[in-house]
């Protein structure tokens, strides 16, 4: 493993670099979902509404994160696809071409894995939104917070939640003092007419001693 280690020059070290964890993380966020154990975007961080037509919100967000009509183009699962698909594919000419184009045509591979893995999980998300849900049903369950929850009904975020068996993105507010964060556990209290979740933060109960 050294000796191929050390047979490499600086460039196809650093694409090995990228590559590697990238590629490894994704794999662990694939087998947590199949399991049950990791939601549709739970590593992903927030996005922000866009109309495409007439810009009606600020294309990125404080978080840094870019969705345009909806499609959540930059997320972290994008960002991973591109740095995994783009350094192995630079890696890969690096051997038969100039670093320099290995390089951009693996920016641009990566770059066309990340567009693909948004349109994918974007098309996934509203089949799963069609249907009859019956949103009222959502009332005593347990969510994630994808996109993270203003105070106070200052704003609305975004909670991932299994509902009649199906995944789902739903809009979110809550009454609390203070802002739930991407990735904290949330339980539904109420539904508003315009299936809007009303939440709060779940802490699961300790179990007594002796049970």
């Amino acid at each position: 493993m050294a000796e191929w280690w050390n047979s490499l020059d600086l460039f196809k070290q650093i694409m090995v670099c990228i590559a590697v964890p990238s590629t490894l993380i994704i794999v662990i966020q694939l087998i947590l979902m199949l399991i049950g154990l990791g939601g549709d975007d739970s590593f992903d961080a927030v996005d922000s509404d866009v109309d495409v037509a007439g810009i009606d919100a600020d294309l990125i967000n404080d978080e840094g994160f870019l969705s345009l009509g909806g499609l959540r183009v930059l997320t972290l699962r994008s960002v991973l696809a591109f740095l995994s698909a783009g350094s192995c594919l630079a890696l890969a000419l690096s051997y038969t071409m100039n670093q320099w184009l290995a390089l951009l045509l693996g920016a641009l591979g990566g770059a066309l894995m990340g567009i693909s893995i948004a349109l994918g999980f974007h098309f996934v998300l509203k089949l799963q939104a069609s249907g009859n849900i019956n949103y009222k049903k959502a009332v005593g369950l347990v969510g994630t917070v994808y996109l993270r929850i203003p105070p106070k009904r200052a704003g609305k975020g975004k909670i991932n939640i299994t509902l009649q068996e199906r995944f789902v993105d739903v809009d979110a507010v809550t009454d609390e003092e203070e802002m739930i964060d991407t990735g904290l556990p949330v339980k539904v209290v109420e539904v508003e007419d315009d299936n809007t979740m009303v939440v709060k933060r779940y802490r699961a109960k300790k179990p007594q001693k002796g049970e």
